[in-house]
């Protein structure tokens, strides 16, 4: 019915497409005025692109803040310490991937050491170039950049000269810590004189529709990228389930579906029984096998519109959008039963505990989880490899398997 839409964007992502919206609109000048000004609208249009660019950026390493902080402290006056070497190497890749995407000369973050000197942390120029600065790479601190770690307010130039590089237009936002909200370094986005001059060289009446579909084309790649990663965040690696933060997510949207058209909503929570035999049994190995095995038998046995997800260690629910008590009992006796076929031990077959709540008028997603996990919490105290209906109007579960 829904099963996409409700993978939203959150509000990093939210933010990042309302400015790269923004900058769209406001490159959407008549061409007459782009023919008579096109030397200072390249400029200007270039300083918007930088802060565009550089915004996005930082909302993305904002995203990492933690992780990219351990990177920048591991950056002293006297050297470079040890630092996620991995993490390093990952997030240059996104940079350089951005760079390419957008037609940037550089895209770079730095830090302040001392009142004169700023060290590089992350580059998005290719390693193999003269021009990349590796981390912990010393320059001197520009007055801009002291600015925007001092004030926490992104700045863009105008074609400026960079003593050893050339001259430039650059973006500079500062990153910002979630928690505390303060600086913990400078986002820079650059465009060289070469190429404005290229663009000066090339510009006509169309270019102004030129760059807008250009910036849309960005703001296509970037929030790929950013719908990727946030995917990604919502996958269990193991199980290729939903993951636990998914399912609340999708749980609260279900909730208040149900409520707004009145219709049938039912979750089950199931747990793999003697799983943490099964690790010492047999090696944690087939413990991971077994998750995915009764993963690939949720998947078989559910709808589109359903939602399966892995709710911890050894234990899955399962969002059953539309179906009554009697519905939903069915999907899981029919989960029951297929995960028996699955061997868990030599000899032995998988066993399920599952707790079953159907929504009722009244309930939140919390209550329908904490109903669900008594249901769930009964059905293991008796012996497990059973189900159990959570029954709201008695406030009890009974039993309907064993």
């Amino acid at each position: 019915m829904r099963s996409f839409r409700s993978i939203r964007m959150n509000i990093q992502l939210f933010i990042l497409i309302s400015t790269l919206v923004a900058i769209t609109a406001l490159t959407s000048i008549p061409a007459y005025v782009i023919a008579r000004n096109h030397s200072d609208f390249v400029i200007k249009e270039m300083q918007m692109r930088a802060r565009g660019i550089a915004s996005s950026t930082a909302l993305l390493i904002g995203s990492h803040a933690s992780a990219y902080l351990e990177l920048s402290d591991a950056v002293t006056i006297d050297g470079v310490g040890t630092y996620d070497h991995t993490f390093y190497v990952k997030m240059n890749t996104v940079l350089r991937q951005i760079t390419e995407a957008t037609g940037a000369d550089f895209i770079f973050t730095a830090k302040m050491l001392d009142a004169q000197t700023q060290a590089y942390i992350l580059d998005g120029t290719d390693p193999i170039l003269d021009t990349f600065s590796p981390i912990g790479e010393k320059d001197v601190l520009h007055a801009i950049t002291k600015q925007i770690i001092m004030t926490s307010q992104p700045v863009e130039t105008e074609l400026v000269e960079a003593p050893g590089w050339g001259s430039f237009v650059v973006g500079l936002v500062p990153i910002l810590d979630d928690g505390s909200s303060q600086p913990i370094g400078v986002v820079g986005a650059a465009f060289s004189s070469d190429t404005i001059d290229e663009l000066n060289r090339h510009m006509n009446g169309s270019v102004g529709a030129s760059f807008i579909f250009l910036i849309l084309l960005i703001t296509v790649g970037i929030y790929i990228l950013y719908l990727l990663m946030f995917r990604i965040s919502m996958e269990d690696h193991l199980t290729k389930l939903h993951t636990r933060r998914y399912h609340f997510r999708r749980l609260r949207e279900e909730v208040r579906s149900a409520k707004r058209t009145n219709t049938k909503l039912s979750l089950l929570l199931i747990d793999v029984d003697w799983l943490k035999q099964v690790n010492d049994t047999s090696g944690h190995g087939a413990g991971d096998r077994l998750l995915q095995s009764i993963a690939n038998v949720l998947r078989a046995n559910t709808r589109a519109i359903d939602s399966c997800a892995r709710h911890g260690g050894d234990e899955f629910a399962v969002i059953l959008p539309g179906l009554d008590g009697r519905k939903a009992l069915a999907t899981a006796k029919k989960i029951e039963e297929m995960s028996k076929k699955i061997e868990a031990m030599p000899g032995t077959g998988a066993s399920l505990s599952i707790g079953l709540v159907t929504w009722e008028r009244g309930m939140d997603e919390q209550q329908l989880m904490e109903c669900a996990d008594q249901a769930l919490y009964a059905a293991k105290s008796e012996g497990k490899g059973r189900i159990k209906v959570y029954e709201p109007k008695t406030k009890e579960t009974s039993s309907v398997t064993s």
